[in-house]
């Protein structure tokens, strides 16, 4: 069935760049381009800078991919210029793709995007926009021949169009029970009908849409918002390259809004500046109050952003403080990361890395050059510590090793920062494996106090990681 629905014919070459334990390689790369007798190219992995270059070398005609990797290709100064007319298809499933993401490609590279819509369960395809019928950009489009779709409400009952419910998917593509597990299986499939777990509607003309995953659906106070919902108003930030909209924990309203925003290379947004964009796109009672600026977001090998790791570390970045006046948040930039390299690299990137001393001897010492296969400038002219009082802002991140011979990473770090946000990253991580015990204690100081009143510097003292 799928591949009549891209109008697959023996001349097609299809790009494989999916993981192939995923079911969409597998189906929708592979199986789909072998039965319509076609070509395969596979890739070891999704590479960006060489990735137009292998479309163009092969003459590929389709290829299938998650939202991310449309939003990389987005985001490459080395397309500039490229032109993917000469394509039938580009396939995009796993999560739903932002609009702007959606339009963007399409205006940028003159190729058409057709949207559809699978779970593993369900064998990968289950509906598609039509390729040459009407494309409702947002929607996931209509199910496939030999498949069935619903929309039901808690109890199981069909909800007439435009309600919002959970999708349901009937038909032989639809597995017989996860393996070993008649618990699990017994609430996932009921009447031969698989409930997806996913949130969403169909219009009057069949097509249906996705507003989020039940799981992620956040209760406020009663509310509840959808998380795709705010993403999408994001997205539409010209600051803005990835976002992720999570529920965190909230005394007063069971559950507060968060956003965790990755700007675009060069921008100087601040949370301030989100929520005063945010102010006039979405209601009050769905605006997120936690707004934090970071620098990746953690991702399945297949490209799908981690909503549970995010909470996870948030929540455990909370844990970690002892509060001070009882009202310190810690940034998430603070303890997401892989790599002492990248922290390194990623402090001259940021702002500039000063170099570290030693307290027993005092000396200044450096990051090796060439630590862990990175590459660094010529570090006398980094060997600056930073003076309090003639700095506007400065940060001072001590680190301690009880018992320990000196070793990387070292015991002061000094970092100059220009703007107001701190961001120390691609830290933690490293040092939990180095099985040590490690105390932070960080200061900032501002230009203006009363501006930072109440937010998130002043002083703070981190528990040690490791007893």
């Amino acid at each position: 069935v799928a591949p009549r629905y891209i109008d697959l014919q023996k001349e097609d070459v299809s790009l494989c760049i999916m993981p192939l334990f995923h079911v969409n390689a597998q189906i929708a790369s592979m199986m789909a381009t072998m039965q319509a007798g076609a070509t395969v190219v596979l890739e070891e992995m999704f590479k960006p800078r060489i990735f137009i270059r292998t479309l163009k070398k092969y003459r590929c005609t389709t290829f299938s991919g998650v939202p991310t990797i449309y939003n990389y290709l987005n985001e490459m100064k080395e397309a500039e210029g490229e032109s993917l007319d000469f394509m039938k298809a580009c396939i995009c499933g796993a999560a739903p793709m932002p609009v702007d993401v959606f339009q963007k490609f399409e205006e940028k590279f003159g190729a058409k995007i057709i949207e559809g819509y699978g779970l593993s369960e369900g064998t990968c395809v289950s509906s598609l926009n039509p390729l040459n019928g009407v494309r409702k950009i947002g929607s996931i489009g209509i199910p496939i021949a030999g498949q069935q779709m619903a929309i039901w409400d808690d109890d199981g009952n069909e909800l007439p169009d435009g309600e919002v419910g959970e999708i349901v998917i009937r038909g032989p593509n639809v597995m017989s029970g996860y393996w070993n597990n008649e618990a699990a299986t017994g609430e996932t499939i009921v009447n031969g009908w698989l409930r997806t777990g996913d949130q969403g509607y169909r219009d009057q003309d069949g097509y249906y849409f996705i507003v989020g995953r039940k799981k992620e659906m956040i209760i406020r106070g009663g509310e509840n918002i959808y998380p795709k919902e705010i993403e999408e108003v994001l997205y539409e930030h010209e600051g803005v390259m990835d976002a992720a909209v999570v529920g965190i924990p909230d005394k007063k309203y069971g559950e507060e809004v968060a956003a965790f925003i990755v700007p675009r290379p060069g921008s100087s947004m601040s949370d301030k500046d989100i929520k005063k964009y945010l102010r006039a796109k979405i209601a009050d009672y769905k605006r997120p109050r936690v707004i934090e600026i970071v620098h990746d977001l953690p991702r399945t090998a297949t490209g799908k952003i981690q909503k549970i790791k995010i909470i996870e570390e948030y929540v455990g970045n909370m844990q970690l403080i002892n509060r001070v006046n009882g009202n310190v948040r810690l940034p998430y930039n603070w303890v997401y990361g892989a790599g002492l390299a990248k922290f390194y690299q990623g402090m001259k990137d940021e702002g500039k890395f000063y170099g570290s001393r030693n307290p027993r001897t005092g000396k200044v010492q450096l990051p090796p050059k060439g630590y862990d296969g990175t590459t660094f400038e010529e570090a006398n002219e980094w060997v600056e510590l930073p003076n309090k009082g003639t700095l506007e802002s400065f940060t001072t991140v001590h680190m301690e090793f009880p018992g320990q011979p000196m070793q990387p990473p070292y015991t002061y770090g000094y970092i100059k920062l220009e703007g107001a946000s701190t961001h120390i990253y691609h830290l933690i991580e490293e040092i939990e494996e180095a099985d040590i015990r490690v105390g932070l204690r960080v200061e900032a100081v501002w230009k203006n106090q009363n501006e930072r009143r109440g937010d998130l510097y002043d002083i703070r003292y981190f528990r040690p990681l490791k007893d």
